[in-house]
């Protein structure tokens, strides 16, 4: 597991973090998220279990036309080289792409918000499991964890 945890890649290879304005961390830890990396532009959050491994990023301040796209794109190229793309999808809400572990028996998903209700501001979560998930299981978690995420936010 902690090669998945070490795999909760995405989010963070290319960009430079450093304080986000508008997330109450008092929330993220009650919902046992810690706070790993800050800045006036982006916050990463994780969440690590026994079986399961969540990383988030959330982006403030982005209005560069097709940004989501780009974190998409930026995703996928930096994904470690012990996940296998299984293949993409696109809802209304999210980019997704899902990942089978070559080095173990379980999967990484990326999902990119399109768009929050908060202006300008976009989240990238890494989800690592031992489930396979499928169709609209694959949305309904992309959903819980950007409901989540809105949350967070002031």
């Amino acid at each position: 597991m902690k090669k998945i945890i070490l795999g909760l890649f995405l989010i963070l290879g290319a960009m430079s973090f450093a304080a986000a304005r508008g997330l109450d961390i008092n929330k993220v830890n009650k919902a046992g998220y810690q706070l790993s990396k800050q800045d006036d532009f982006s916050a990463i959050i994780d969440k690590m279990t026994d079986t399961e491994g969540t990383s988030i990023a959330i982006f403030f301040e982005i209005v560069e036309n097709n940004a989501a796209k780009e974190l998409f794109n930026g995703a996928k190229k930096s994904a470690p080289e012990v996940l296998k793309l299984v293949n993409t999808s696109e809802t209304k809400r999210a980019y997704i792409a899902k990942y089978k572990g070559t080095d173990g028996p379980y999967f990484s998903y990326a999902f990119i918000s399109k768009k929050l209700k908060f202006k300008d501001t976009f989240t990238t979560v890494i989800y690592t499991t031992d489930k396979d998930l499928n169709g609209s299981e694959l949305d309904k978690v992309a959903n819980s964890f950007f409901n989540q995420v809105e949350s967070f936010l002031r």
